[in-house]
């Protein structure tokens, strides 16, 4: 898994490099994928944030809202695995 982790890291620094931002964020969300697999799930939310604004900066929006809205998902249903909802304050 540390290759496909050094692997994927090359292959967006490749893509932003040649200013191909729909390529680097469909790799960064791979990326994420493979840290998820890791068990390494605050790496794996900060990959789908810098995927999802890669695919904003390549004007793909739907992207980007799927994987924000994928991020999401995951760090509610990890906050709720650890119990701790109930007292967050909202602000």
């Amino acid at each position: 898994m540390q290759r496909a982790v050094e692997a994927l890291h090359g292959a967006a620094r490749a893509a932003a490099e040649i200013r191909n931002y729909r390529m680097a964020g469909t790799v960064e969300r791979d990326l994420a994928g493979v840290y998820d697999r890791l068990g390494e799930t605050e790496k794996a939310d900060a990959t789908l944030v810098r995927a999802a604004s890669l695919f904003t900066q390549a004007g793909d929006s739907h992207d980007a809202a799927a994987t924000i809205t994928n991020a999401l998902r995951r760090h509610i249903a990890a906050r709720a695995a650890r119990g701790s909802g109930s007292r967050d304050s909202a602000g």
